[in-house]
């Protein structure tokens, strides 16, 4: 299962909110005087229908991190909108903030990043969506990252991660699956 698009979309200042940020080696969620999210979609798993997933698990390299406080919380969501073609892996339409795909409110997963996480792989627990994905009972339309709004969130933040363009650790998905043939 390799990435296909790991991209920003990106508020800004009003001025250019339909820029597409498709192709940056550094992606970034933000909350404060802007506002950026992540979208991040990959193709369908080749995991064969008599298996079930155990675990899928997303690695995003951590890069940097500003903040107005010591830490800053990342929220994984899905999306519930078509925003590219999953079997060519080809973006539909560059992504913007004035025409970026919905997603669901419910968090799949969060990270805390703080000081101690820059220049580090974060994990994010997908498992519940891998496993939609893979019975069929929901469309792979892929994640969102954005800023969870929780206690303790710094109230303005940037956070940098690596994308699939850059040259260094790239964003990975890894699943395990259990063959359940035999077991009755």
């Amino acid at each position: 299962m390799g990435i296909v698009h790991f991209l920003n979309v990106n508020e800004g200042d009003c001025i250019s909110p339909d820029t597409s940020y498709n192709g940056e080696t550094t992606i970034y969620v933000q909350k404060g005087a802007s506002t950026e999210y992540i979208y991040w979609a990959t193709m369908p798993p080749e995991i064969p229908k008599n298996c079930v997933i155990v675990k899928a698990e997303l690695s995003i390299y951590n890069k940097t991190l500003t903040s107005s406080g010591s830490t800053a919380y990342v929220s994984a969501h899905e999306v519930t909108e078509t925003w590219f073609d999953i079997d060519s892996g080809d973006v539909s339409a560059s992504i913007t903030w004035n025409n970026k795909p919905s997603w669901s409110s419910t968090v799949i997963d969060y990270v805390k990043i703080s000081s101690s996480t820059v220049n580090m792989p974060v994990y994010l627990n997908i498992t519940s969506i891998a496993k939609k994905w893979h019975a069929g009972s929901s469309d792979n339309n892929g994640i969102m990252l954005k800023a969870l709004d929780a206690s303790g969130n710094a109230s303005a933040f940037r956070v940098g991660f690596n994308s699939v363009n850059s040259t260094g650790v790239r964003p990975t998905l890894t699943v395990n699956y259990r063959n359940t043939i035999g077991i009755e």
